[in-house]
């Protein structure tokens, strides 16, 4: 199947149904460097679409790293501004994880008796 929209994208590479579906198989075969590609294209493709903003943070968030959580942070941010309902939980609550991602982790304290 994977090939196959692949020799589609190939001849039409403007069909943003076959990016869609590429990427929602690549994400199934647990390949999120392939499904980024196809996000990316999308956003090419369609840059105010606030749906594919939020998967492209999600696959990024999903792949780790300050870098990519920085990206994904970014994108959720985007999403939030282009979206079109009033509430979007999903950018809203993976913005919340990139924030709590970025922040730096506490040194524990230690404790010295002296008897």
């Amino acid at each position: 199947m994977v090939d196959e929209i692949n020799q589609l994208l190939y001849v039409t590479p403007a069909d943003v149904g076959s990016w869609v579906e590429l990427s929602e198989l690549y994400l199934t075969l647990s390949d999120n460097e392939a499904a980024l590609h196809c996000l990316e294209e999308l956003i090419l493709l369609d840059p105010k679409n606030a749906h594919y903003h939020t998967r492209l943070a999600e696959v990024l968030y999903t792949l780790g790293g300050k870098e990519n959580v920085l990206l994904a942070r970014k994108h959720y941010t985007i999403s939030l501004t282009n979206q079109s309902a009033k509430f979007n939980v999903r950018a809203l609550y993976g913005l919340l994880t990139c924030c709590q991602a970025l922040l730096p982790t506490p040194t524990p304290i230690s404790s010295t008796t002296d008897k």
